[in-house]
């Protein structure tokens, strides 16, 4: 069964070595799936349901640039969502 995932484009506040563990982590409380991670340019590209992305945000995904969640500033500097799609997790 397919469903609705925001694409994030996270930029890291801390250079990716630094941050790795923080990332994973974010992940995992978000319930989100690593789709890549840049060592250099210091990004990380989740998928994230749409519910939990609205339950984070406080409304539906949509493409454009959103405020760094409470609490996150220390390794996130900026949250885009890239795209909106249908996919199937399993």
């Amino acid at each position: 069964m397919e469903d609705i995932y925001a694409i994030l484009d996270i930029k890291l506040a801390n250079p990716y070595y630094n941050s790795s563990l923080t990332v994973a982590d974010f992940a995992i409380l978000w319930h989100c799936r690593i789709i890549k991670i840049s060592t250099i340019k210091r990004q990380a590209i989740l998928a994230i349901h749409w519910k939990k992305f609205k339950d984070i945000f406080g409304t539906n995904p949509h493409v454009g640039e959103f405020e760094v969640p409470i609490n996150t500033e220390h390794f996130i500097d900026e949250v885009k969502v890239i795209h909106v799609v249908a996919l199937k997790m399993e």
